[in-house]
């Protein structure tokens, strides 16, 4: 009865990896813009201390994913060139901190 119990488990555990994997290789969820959408001007743009979380999506729009952080939340982009920005907040929503990587 244990066996079967812990197959059942395996093969419903399986489906979720495999939907989990599917929904990763789906390009919709790459969001990359065909543009200079994290280009060095637009970086440039970026202060420490000072630009918001709502300036941040006005120049670069929607990130393609969010890390909301104990003390704060992270915004990540990617263009199609490969380029990406990573942009740390604090708790008020201004930059702490950012990478960018050309």
């Amino acid at each position: 009865m244990e066996i079967a119990r812990y197959m059942t488990f395996m093969r419903k555990t399986m489906v979720v990896v495999a939907l989990v994997a599917l929904a990763a290789c789906s390009t919709e969820r790459l969001n990359l813009k065909l543009d200079d959408a994290v280009s060095k001007e637009k970086v440039s743009q970026i202060r420490k201390g000072a630009t918001t979380k709502s300036q941040v999506e006005s120049i670069f729009g929607e990130p393609i994913d969010r890390l909301i952080l104990p003390d704060g939340e992270s915004f990540f982009y990617k263009d199609f060139n490969l380029r990406t920005l990573h942009v740390e907040f604090d708790k008020n929503g201004v930059v702490k901190d950012y990478v960018y990587n050309y």
